[in-house]
């Protein structure tokens, strides 16, 4: 039988696909790392991280995290999507408004961050990235994979192109060259999302509408803050308590070792649709066979970043940057946290219990702001990385107690005791032989040579497991 006929080919393929276009665009990040290490300043770079820390930050308060509706939408509004997601975007137009409105003034009388016109240009970044995430999840739930992929890849790609120019061209204040290579490509993008949905859902106000997009997304707002903050504030603390080239330092090599979240994310976008379509069919069992496969792939993938990761950042940055390299194997792991409490909110996101995910990673946020504020000034970026870790680890388990209330079939906590052993014990090996990149290359092969038995023998496990099923 030829490669691509059977319903599992093909989801392979999807699969594929995703996880190539997400690498891709995580590989402009990764190019970009040393061309802006070399053409831009410790000081330049940590700037530039700051504002992206805060625009993130204000695209979940400007969007008001109406994308989580969009999943629970997709089965309450079937037959009528494009109406809900043109009122959607109606929604966003008056709230993001306001909220702005607010937000500069806020800057402009008191806080002072920025100055109005990077203040105004991080509003509108901050807004039409929230708009542009809408749509992502509509793709997300249709399996429109092509234009999920596109609309990821190809703004990144222009944008980054765009702002190197820039950043050549500026002899003054030269972060700014990458700030204008978002907006110039951004905003447009977004712009043109926004009037295709209003136009062909025909529909700006609809009081239902509003109201359950509302319901469900305001307290998630807190959820993305609160995840905003884990993501970023290390960072922006680092920048007020130590100085901009920690917060460089520590930002390179957090993005770049957060690679492994290119993967989980992608094969997020193919579990999420195939999650919600067996969970409307009670296939419990079906989840729980398949989520084992899904966590040791993560695992696998997780286990060859640690061991190849110092070497690749040493490549791919400048000399000043490579005592990042202690930090690494805390930052891989929270990812892989990041990824095992992602499975339990996709349950209470299920159930509609945004107030619960809104409360769980608050007090993570929480634990990490007080242990940052500790830590940081005293052991700088390793304190930031390893509270990073800490509040991931809260996370989870707080999402993983919830969940069980929620439904009490779906994932036993024994499906994660040896995955986590397992990347426990690498993350050791990792820095007992960060020195000695042949034993750790050496374990990374061993790795690849897994990964290609099992897609060879896919068909073999697929079998196996609904046997087992049976």
């Amino acid at each position: 039988m030829k490669f691509g006929k059977t319903k599992t080919d093909k989801t392979i393929l999807n699969s594929i696909l995703v996880i190539v276009g997400f690498i891709f665009n995580k590989a402009i990040s990764f190019i970009m790392i040393p061309v802006l290490t070399r053409i831009l300043t410790t000081s330049d770079y940590g700037k530039i991280s700051t504002y992206a820390a805060w625009m993130a930050l204000l695209a979940y308060i400007i969007g008001m995290a109406l994308e989580y509706s969009v999943r629970n939408a997709y089965i309450d509004y079937k037959q009528d999507m494009e109406r809900y997601m043109s009122a959607l975007y109606g929604l966003s137009i008056v709230g993001a408004s306001i909220i702005g409105v607010i937000i500069f003034s806020a800057n402009h009388w008191f806080t002072h961050q920025m100055n109005d016109v990077l203040c105004i240009c991080c509003i509108l970044h901050a807004y039409v990235h929230a708009l542009i995430n809408y749509m992502n999840m509509k793709y997300t739930m249709y399996e429109q994979y092509i234009k999920r992929v596109s609309i990821l890849v190809l703004p990144n790609l222009l944008s980054s192109i765009i702002g190197i120019v820039l950043i050549v061209l500026l002899k003054d204040n030269k972060y700014m060259g990458r700030i204008w290579g978002y907006i110039f490509v951004f905003i447009p993008l977004g712009i043109f999302i926004l009037v295709s949905q209003i136009k062909k859902g025909k529909t700006f106000y609809d009081r239902s509408y509003w109201k359950y997009a509302l319901v469900i997304s305001l307290p998630m707002i807190a959820h993305g803050l609160s995840n905003v903050v884990l993501n970023n504030f290390d960072r922006i603390l680092l920048s007020n308590l130590r100085n901009d080239s920690e917060a460089g330092i520590y930002s390179l090599v957090y993005n770049f070792s957060m690679i492994a979240i290119a993967f989980t994310t992608a094969i997020e976008n193919i579990w999420i649709p195939w999650f919600t379509k067996n969970m409307e069919k009670g296939n419990y069992k079906a989840i729980n066979k398949l989520v084992n496969v899904y966590i040791y792939v993560v695992v696998i993938i997780m286990c060859g970043i640690l061991m190849v990761a110092p070497e690749v950042l040493m490549l791919m940055s400048a000399k000043e940057y490579w005592s990042g390299k202690i930090i690494i194997a805390p930052i891989v792991l929270s990812s892989f946290m990041i990824f095992l409490y992602s499975l339990h909110v996709a349950v209470e996101i299920y159930y509609k219990s945004s107030k619960y995910i809104a409360f769980n990673t608050f007090i993570a946020a929480l634990l990490n702001i007080i242990l940052d504020v500790i830590l940081i000034p005293y052991f700088g970026v390793l304190g930031a990385a390893y509270t990073t870790l800490f509040s991931y680890m809260l996370s989870f388990l707080m999402h993983y107690r919830y969940s069980k209330k929620l439904n009490k079939d779906l994932y036993p906590f024994k499906t994660y005791v040896l995955p986590l052993l397992i990347v426990s014990i690498m993350t050791g090996i990792s820095y007992l032989f960060l020195e000695k990149w042949i034993v750790r290359w050496g374990i990374a092969v061993v790795l690849g040579v897994i990964i290609i038995i099992a897609f060879i023998n896919r068909n073999k496990i697929v079998n196996l497991l609904k046997e087992r099923e049976v």
